[in-house]
């Protein structure tokens, strides 16, 4: 991992000053902008160091007709970056972002990690939006494994909500068991400890050992949510 002299002594530094980028950041030897953005986020993100603020240059809505519209990397990257400054916690903006069609899923990662860490009081929304998007746009070529890792990453943020469990688990395929049942279904077995709604979650997982065959264990997970459905009533 690199660390620019500016990053070290904690001082803002802007991505054009980060000089010495490790591989796969190189391009042919030669800096490539759209990897360099790429590159610094990155050092960002565990270095934990800040991007300058700067005078915005855009106003809200020219940020929403860039990332709904524009296809290139570097007018995406300044509008994001505007929206940070200003200080825009727009939900629903950020979705045009993800859903465009012209980013990548590490440059999608890159944009949603960093929003989370900004704006830690979206940060639910951001991983539900994200792994809804991979889970749509992606699922084809990754086996849903970034929807079910922002799914993840969504119940760090909101333990008691149940709905990051189920839509993991209707990303479910029998057939291909993909996302594996091995990594669906003791992470949701823990969450029946911290949902506020543990009904829904006990029946969601009787019916994914349902659909793997495993009729014992399914039973248990049913009489299991029953229980619990007696003696709230």
């Amino acid at each position: 991992m690199f660390r620019h002299a500016g990053v070290q002594a904690g001082l803002p530094v802007r991505s054009h000053e980060v000089m010495a980028l490790p591989d796969p950041f190189r391009g042919g030897g030669r800096f490539c902008e759209k990897n360099r953005h790429l590159a610094f986020w990155q050092a960002e993100l565990y270095l934990g160091s800040t991007v300058a603020a700067t005078m915005p240059r855009l106003t809200p809505e020219e940020i929403r007709q860039r990332f709904a519209n524009s296809h290139d990397f570097n007018e995406l990257f300044d509008a994001f970056e505007d929206a940070i400054v200003q200080g825009i916690q727009d939900v629903e903006l950020y979705r045009l972002l993800f859903w465009n069609t012209a980013l990548s899923p590490e440059e999608l990662c890159m944009f949603g990690e960093k929003l989370a860490k900004e704006f830690q009081g979206i940060a639910y929304e951001i991983y539900m939006w994200l792994a809804h998007v991979f889970e749509v746009t992606y699922s084809s070529y990754d086996n849903f494994e970034l929807a079910v890792r922002y799914y993840q990453k969504a119940t760090k943020v909101r333990p008691e909500e149940s709905d990051p469990y189920l839509n993991a688990a209707d990303c479910y395929d029998p057939d291909l068991n993909i996302p594996p049942s091995a990594v669906l279904l003791p992470w949701m077995k823990d969450g029946v400890r911290r949902v506020t709604n543990k009904k829904i979650l006990l029946e969601r997982l009787s019916y994914l050992y349902q659909m793997i065959g495993d009729d014992e264990q399914s039973a248990y997970y049913r009489n299991l949510a029953d229980d619990l459905g007696r003696i709230k009533n």
